[in-house]
């Protein structure tokens, strides 16, 4: 298909809040929040303390709000039905959302406070859905009025849910609220036309840019007004309202898609759109598909994936502001000192402290990042192969890279440090012939399966037989759904590597059932053998 040449359309469903200062595009640390028990979650909100809340997976598959908070993720419940979502947060960690009631499909907003989920009602009908909440505790969404009339935006402020009308139609969305109580959304006019709203005290037409629709999705406390217009060619773009005008785009992030490409989430400052996925690690192996919510020490709530998994809620944190950290460590006087350790003195990314960087270190990190593991001083300093003064999944995945040769070795970061000669105890391994684990075919895919031992990381090496092995993907299987793959193949006449990783510190047990399919070119044709094993208990 011919890629369109027009620009790019907004997503109308994006999310969009303003900061509150104009800033430059720094680089952006990323942390995986997880989910509840199952495959995916998402964010849709985050606070100034950078709590972030949404909706997540449990191990049954039903989708609980939760919120993020202190390195954890809080499942909040339900009204005693099968769902829930959580839509917004302010200052003091309390939730607004939508939750199932009862046995029933019926959703209604709901506070969640001090560990207790409340349900806020409806303006007389059935459903409802919060979706901002301020640092008084006013809250804002949608409600169906009584005798089934459609949705109403409301204000619910001192335990009471109020009606904002509409612009003359049918029906409006209350989305954002600020700290003097001014509630902006959409709502229908008198004909049809959704247009942009700012309620304070009465509703107010935002209009368009001019075309014929338009949303507004957030407002900060100094009045700046964000969300999506219609322009005279009836394209959806971003909108900057502020001093009762709208014009282009603000300092705001949100996801934008064409009809040829998935969604990519972006960030708009200063006068330009950066696509967010540049100002993330490029070896971290996530794309970042929404950005839903920005606070203003810049981290971002957003949406994204890691390598073809399911979508997971992230957590984006700036590191535009240069750390420096102080440790204690013991180099090779054997004399304890304090010390500025940037980690040049040891093997970077020898987190078991082996003088070599292996399938282990990548385990002992994961154990690290995990929390089964506390990092000792020289570990603080090794495990840190990003070099950005936190041990994450940036830092698993950087290694990986450097045993897939990736990236040059060793890893390096810049300036000097003492050498480091601390020895300390270390994950327990075994090298393995290849008949330890079992090849199968299953069409174009290989099957592997570990045979005699219970293993938390394979290495396997794969050599073609008098013909070509083109590897067209490695992807775990149900049974190894917490698990890592990766592999790398500098041809098709060359060894391929592949790994497999634990993500959640639990062995792959030994039996027939698959640990990774491969996806190759040829299928039966295909001549190949495992000419080496590196197992990990």
């Amino acid at each position: 298909m011919q890629r369109r040449s027009q620009p790019v359309r907004l997503a109308l469903a994006a999310a969009l809040l303003v900061a509150s200062r104009a800033w430059a595009a720094p680089t952006y640390n990323l942390l995986d929040l997880g989910t509840l028990g199952g495959s995916s979650s998402a964010a849709w909100g985050i606070n100034e303390a950078g709590q972030v809340v949404g909706a997540a997976a449990t191990a049954t598959g039903a989708q609980h709000a939760f919120l993020y908070t202190n390195g954890m993720m809080i499942d909040l419940g339900t009204l005693g039905g099968a769902s829930s979502f959580a839509y917004g947060v302010n200052r003091a960690g309390q939730v607004v959302g939508a939750a199932a009631v009862g046995a029933s499909s019926t959703s209604h907003a709901f506070l969640y406070s001090a560990g207790r989920m409340t349900d806020l009602g409806t303006l007389g009908g059935t459903s409802s859905v919060a979706q901002a909440i301020n640092a008084a505790g006013q809250i804002t969404g949608s409600a169906q009025p009584g005798g089934g009339a459609p949705l109403h935006a409301f204000l619910y402020s001192g335990g009471a849910m109020t009606d904002l009308g509409t612009l003359g139609g049918t029906a409006s969305f209350g989305y954002g609220i600020n700290g003097a109580g001014d509630v902006v959304g959409a709502a229908y006019d008198a004909a049809a036309r959704a247009h942009a709203f700012l309620y304070h005290g009465t509703l107010a037409d935002l209009g368009t840019l001019g075309g014929l629709s338009s949303s507004a999705r957030g407002i900060n406390d100094g009045g700046d007004v964000v969300g999506v217009a219609s322009d005279a060619s009836n394209t959806q773009r971003a909108f900057l309202y502020r001093g009762g005008v709208m014009q282009g785009l603000g300092d705001v992030v949100g996801w934008v898609a064409d009809e040829d490409e998935p969604a990519r989430a972006f960030l708009y400052a200063d006068g330009v759109m950066t696509d967010l996925n540049t100002l993330i690690p490029v070896e971290s192996g996530w794309t970042l598909h929404e950005a839903r919510a920005i606070n203003d020490g810049r981290q971002i709530a957003a949406v994204g994936a890691l390598l073809s998994g399911a979508d997971h809620a992230l957590l984006l944190t700036p590191l535009d502001v240069p750390t420096t950290t102080t440790t204690t460590v013991t180099t090779t006087t054997t004399s304890t000192t304090s010390t500025t350790l940037q980690c040049d003195g040891g093997v970077l990314g020898d987190c078991n402290v082996d003088g070599a960087l292996n399938l282990f270190d990548v385990l002992t990190t994961i154990d690290v990042v995990l929390g089964k593991i506390t990092p000792t001083a020289v570990q603080q300093c090794l495990c840190d192969d990003s070099c950005d003064g936190a041990i994450d999944i940036f830092d698993v995945l950087r290694e990986i890279d450097a045993l897939l040769g990736r990236i040059p070795t060793p890893l390096t970061c810049t300036g000097a440090a003492p050498a480091v000669t601390v020895k300390i105890s270390r994950t327990p391994a075994e090298t393995v012939s290849a008949g330890h684990v079992r090849v199968m075919r299953q069409g174009n895919a290989v099957v592997l399966r570990n045979r005699d031992a219970a293993v938390r990381g394979l290495e396997l090496t794969l050599a073609p037989r008098h013909s070509r092995l083109e590897i067209l993907g490695v992807r775990p299987t149900r049974r190894t759904r917490h698990f890592m793959t990766a592999f790398q193949q500098a041809s098709p006449t060359m060894p391929a590597k592949v790994l497999v990783l634990s993500l959640s510190g639990d062995a792959i047990q030994p039996g027939t059932g698959p640990v990774v399919l491969v996806d190759t070119r040829g299928g039966g044709r295909v001549r190949w053998t495992v000419t080496q094993a590196l197992a990990a208990r």
